[in-house]
């Protein structure tokens, strides 16, 4: 079977065949619980359910390009949509995935979409789409820990960013440990962070971002947005 382009994709049952670059993969993890309820990445946006996710975990990796065979197009009413698109595609237990030759050169290796800062006070978009913003940390505001029933605790940052404007973010400890916030801070030139995959939050006192299981920080990436 010829594999379709993303455009051909059709809302049905039939099985479908498409190729797609891995730009962004992540386990889909509670925040405070920690425990995985399944698995997703960015070729567009491609979701794994739980009881599917090990199937496919180990097989999937950032940068390659892979072959998907039998998978649904559906028009799903979900949370937390890693990106604002009109295609999705969800596995079950026939979905066929396998690594293919093709050159990853023509395939862009990162997908984000910075738009969303002009409407990040449109609460009909945030209700179940994550954003992408792209800025430099200015400061730490505090720094807290929740005590889970299990005895351990989870560290939060609240820090601010400045994008096209000034931005409060909570990030939880599983991506500010990635981070070393007080040299962004101190570094001459500043270092240009892309945060992926944040939750948005409108508060009384303003916007506001929260990381995610789907989050992501780069920092000083290879792309037209940062020069």
């Amino acid at each position: 079977m010829n594999p379709l382009t993303i455009h051909h994709l059709c809302l049905n049952n039939e099985v479908q065949t498409i190729k797609l670059r891995i730009s962004r993969r992540w386990d889909c993890v509670q925040t405070i619980s920690r425990m995985r309820y399944g698995i997703a990445f960015v070729g567009i946006d491609y979701q794994i359910f739980k009881s599917y996710a090990h199937l496919f975990r180990n097989m999937i990796i950032e940068g390659n390009v892979y072959q998907i065979t039998n998978f649904i197009v559906p028009n799903p009413q979900i949370l937390d949509v890693s990106t604002r698109t009109s295609y999705f595609m969800f596995s079950h237990e026939n979905t066929i995935i396998h690594q293919v030759s093709d050159p990853s050169g023509i395939y862009p290796r990162h997908f984000f979409d910075f738009t969303g800062e002009n409407n990040l006070d449109d609460e009909n978009i945030w209700e179940t789409h994550l954003t992408d913003v792209i800025g430099v940390i200015k400061s730490i505001v505090r720094t807290t820990y929740l005590l889970m029933s299990s005895g351990n605790s989870v560290g939060r940052k609240d820090i601010k960013v400045m994008t096209l404007r000034k931005l409060a973010m909570s990030l939880w400890e599983i991506l500010y440990i990635t981070l070393d916030i007080p040299m962004h801070i101190a570094t001459r030139p500043r270092l240009v962070v892309i945060f992926s995959g944040m939750r948005v939050r409108n508060y009384y006192v303003g916007i506001s971002l929260t990381s995610t299981s789907a989050s992501r920080a780069y920092v000083n990436l290879d792309i037209p947005e940062t020069s």
